[in-house]
């Protein structure tokens, strides 16, 4: 009876496996990439529609993941217009829209808890400044970035703005 029960669990388990990686799949075919996680220390997931993305250094990210970062852990992405994110821990973070195409672009951005710092790219330096990170208590428009200054972040030293780290969202 015990040997029927984990055949059976085992199986149940297989099928889940299948049905998680199979929609893992059809997210990454649908969906638009902005990004790519260039450093993880630590764990990290990405959510997009009720669906869970184990993340990895060079897992891609796509407009609408919701993004956890777990305890003690850090991660870094690159998007496509050259912005870092610097995430920390336990944070929860909201890709809500990113594109760059010539001449116009838009970046929004929603931090729901935890940390980040932020240097921005190509996108800010348009014209009209269409980027913003958002929080639960402002929103805050970044205006460029000096790549004159180091920043030293959990993964070590990093080129970006001084400014940025020091308005990281806590």
């Amino acid at each position: 009876m015990i040997g029927k029960i984990k055949s059976h669990l085992i199986s149940l388990s297989t099928i889940a496996l299948v049905v998680v990686l199979t929609s893992a799949a059809i997210v990454n075919e649908t969906d638009e990439v902005v990004g790519s996680v260039s450093k993880l220390k630590g764990s990290a997931i990405a959510i997009q529609d009720a669906v869970p993305r184990i993340l990895q250094p060079k897992s891609a990210i796509f407009m609408g993941d919701v993004i956890s970062t777990g305890k003690d852990s850090r991660l870094e992405i690159v998007m496509i217009d050259d912005a870092l994110f610097n995430l920390g821990a336990r944070t929860n973070f909201v890709v809500e829209e990113y594109f760059l195409k010539e001449d116009t672009g838009n970046a929004a951005i929603r931090l729901l808890s935890g940390a980040v710092a932020v240097v921005t790219g190509k996108i800010a330096s348009l014209d009209s400044r269409p980027f913003a990170l958002k929080t639960a208590t402002a929103t805050i428009g970044v205006r460029g970035d000096d790549q004159s200054q180091l920043v030293k972040e959990s993964f070590g030293i990093f080129n970006g703005c001084a400014e940025c780290a020091r308005w990281a969202m806590y």
